[in-house]
């Protein structure tokens, strides 16, 4: 597939960024993604949300580490993304957990996924802001039950950062 290596950094800014955010008061947001308002093929209005939106109690995490149960597909129609959370839940939960930095819910909004790509890890910048169905804000990514664990929202938001579309 086709993989867009300007994507990637060798190196993982998310400290500075989230300094800078922090010292101006603001929210990061990927310069890497296109925010789509309107989803032609579903035909609906989307909005953008942060994860305490969707539910203020959210955690990256749940002490028990990220397990199949924690994935539920969205109204993308997302079932290839589902299939993945079989192979990464397999997984020891330390291994999949230390790929995502800051492994807690950022106030600032910025991540890194880190990632093997084109023989060497490197570095995958997303931000945490989730379409939504703007009538009902009901989350049109994967994501998990009562949205508690953001971690399954995240994987596919670097995916889609990939692809610069959900769809």
């Amino acid at each position: 597939g086709y993989i867009r290596l300007h994507r990637f950094l060798d190196l993982n800014p998310v400290d500075d960024i989230k300094e800078y955010f922090k010292k101006n008061k603001k929210i990061f947001r990927s310069p890497y993604f296109e925010f789509a308002t309107y989803d032609k093929e579903c035909k609906i209005h989307l909005d953008w949300v942060r994860p305490r939106k969707l539910n203020p109690e959210c955690e990256l995490f749940l002490d028990d580490g990220p397990g199949l149960g924690d994935c539920c597909q969205g109204g993308i129609g997302n079932c290839g993304v589902c299939a993945m959370a079989g192979y990464i839940t397999a997984l020891p939960p330390k291994v999949f957990m230390e790929n995502i930095y800051p492994n807690y819910l950022n106030p600032y909004g910025v991540y890194s996924v880190r990632v093997f790509v084109g023989g060497r890890w490197r570095y995958s910048l997303i931000d945490d802001f989730l379409p939504v169905a703007k009538d009902s804000l009901s989350l049109w990514s994967w994501h998990s039950p009562e949205y508690l664990e953001m971690w399954p929202m995240l994987l596919e938001k670097h995916m889609a950062n990939m692809a610069n579309e959900y769809n």
